[in-house]
């Protein structure tokens, strides 16, 4: 588990670097035995640790179906970098090995302004972003998505889908019978708690295993922790319930088949580093915290949080060094900075690293442009920087002409493949409450194709501040996840007997 162990105050001493990934990709026993169980199951949850190769081991299942004559005709969602960066470029990673044939299937992204012919163009595979459900389904009329005659639906990182009520799930659903075969892939598909799976598994079967009502579903298995329903808490014996009875649709690897990625890196316990406000910023952090209202001295602006949400959001500006001021109509937006405690804990860290490569995750816009004014030459992939920008800017990262790069955590946690430059380090200067984002980022970097043994996620926290919460919540929500993952691996252990 990523926090097993004991914190440190220092710096552990960097990995050492592995032998060189052999030329040629050999496609290990459980993932023939993955494109066997997909290919056997209408509908299917591969859930597996980020770096398993699901990416993998779908495109190998749609060429068996096209082999034994189904002719498929894929719909895969996934996030956007993802659908450019990943689905059109997998079969490469596969060339001169037995599933070089991959690359035989024809993949078309629908997005930019080519999408409406590329939709017509004949392919075995459209990849398309969530946003671009929209487009496809024509707002509830669905007759693009017809004329397409999509037959097998894809979903990569599934948890997009988890909450029913969104635009996206409801747009998904009337079509969901339309498909012959329904595909899912994460490798976190618990990241918040077991609510998390209704809609993921719906998808997947459409309500045979948890129910048709997500209603339904949390009366069954849990009971409300307030009045308003806003928390629920799992019934006695419910954990083991839903394991049951969702355990015949997932594809889960054994213990041994785990074993066979001995050789990936190992990713070290969090290095946590903390820090202490400065004395003006802790005065504006506790107004806020308290009062939810507080002044800057510099500048005397007024900033108010309207809401425990919207203070708690403030909040965690503050830890990491600035706060939005209340926006002004036709303005851009306004920040102030108010310390700059975990940046001078960021440049010690990259200052101890003697030159390797290091990622470094933000979160607000002025929290990039501080970290920026530290690292002037430092390319960022965030909010604004186009799918075509970033595809370079990955490219440039794997061939280690990138010392510095500045993420945000959202935009490239999924899928993107990172693996190959000299990186040891994460930097996390922006904590998240997300345990999915958390653990898929640190995965882009520690995963099969790294030349390095070890990795280390630094984590900076602010003392005494919501910082702490996140931490908590994190190992909170690991806890949750691990024990899921082991509890279907069991069953899948009894499968096989």
């Amino acid at each position: 588990m990523m926090f097993a162990g004991r914190t440190q105050k220092k710096k552990p001493s960097a990995g050492s670097p592995k032998n060189s990934a052999p030329a040629v990709r050999v496609p290990h026993e459980y993932q023939w035995r993955g494109v066997e169980w997909n290919v056997g199951h209408g509908g299917s949850a591969n859930f597996l640790k980020p770096g398993r190769g699901k990416t993998a081991i779908i495109l190998r299942s749609i060429l068996a179906l096209k082999d034994n004559g189904k002719k498929p005709r894929v719909l895969v969602v996934s996030p956007l970098r993802v659908a450019h960066e990943v689905w059109p470029k997998e079969a490469a990673e596969w060339a001169g090995s037995e599933w070089a044939r991959i690359a035989e299937l024809k993949i078309r992204v629908l997005h930019g302004p080519r999408k409406n012919w590329e939709a017509e163009q004949d392919a075995d595979i459209y990849v398309i972003n969530v946003d671009g459900l929209k487009w496809l389904f024509e707002e509830g009329r669905y007759d693009r998505f017809r004329r397409m005659r999509l037959n097998t639906l894809v979903w990569d990182e599934s948890t997009q889908i988890r909450h029913t009520r969104t635009k996206r799930f409801k747009l998904l659903k009337p079509t969901l019978k339309t498909f012959a075969r329904r595909w899912i892939m994460t490798g976190s598909p618990l990241p918040r708690n077991y609510q998390d799976i209704f809609g993921q598994l719906y998808v997947v079967d459409l309500g045979k295993a948890l129910g048709q009502f997500v209603t339904h579903f949390r009366f069954r298995f849990f009971t409300p922790r307030d009045k308003f329903g806003w928390e629920w808490d799992l019934k006695p014996g419910a954990e083991k319930e839903i394991q049951a009875a969702i355990a015949p649709y997932v594809f889960q690897l054994t213990e041994k088949e785990e074993s066979v990625h001995a050789d990936e890196p190992e990713l070290a316990p969090p290095n946590v580093v903390r820090v202490d406000l400065p004395r003006e910023a802790r005065r504006v952090y506790d107004e806020l915290e308290e009062d939810l209202i507080t002044e800057l001295k510099k500048g005397g602006a007024v900033v108010t949080a309207v809401s425990s949400g919207v203070a708690a959001m403030k909040c965690a500006q503050v830890c990491n060094g600035g706060i939005y001021l209340a926006p002004e109509p036709g303005r851009p937006r306004e920040w102030k900075d108010v310390h700059e405690a975990k940046l001078e804990a960021v440049e010690e860290l990259v200052s101890e690293m003697g030159g390797r490569p290091c990622l470094i995750v933000y979160d607000f816009e002025h929290d990039l442009a501080r970290l920026r004014k530290l690292f002037p030459k430092a390319p960022h992939i965030g909010g604004g920087v186009s799918a075509k920008v970033s595809g370079q800017i990955i490219d440039d990262w794997n061939a280690d002409r990138v010392p510095v790069l500045l993420v945000q955590p959202a935009t490239v946690s999924h899928g993107l493949n990172m693996q190959k430059s000299q990186c040891t380090d994460i930097i996390w200067h922006s904590l998240t409450y997300d345990y999915e984002i958390f653990e898929q980022l640190c995965k882009r970097v520690a995963r099969q194709g790294s030349r390095q043994a070890r990795i280390f996620c630094h984590l900076i926290v602010c003392r005494d501040t919501v910082d702490e919460a996140k931490l908590r919540a994190l190992k909170r929500k690991e806890r949750a996840q691990a024990g899921f993952l082991d509890a279907l691996r069991e069953y899948a252990k009894t499968r096989e007997k």
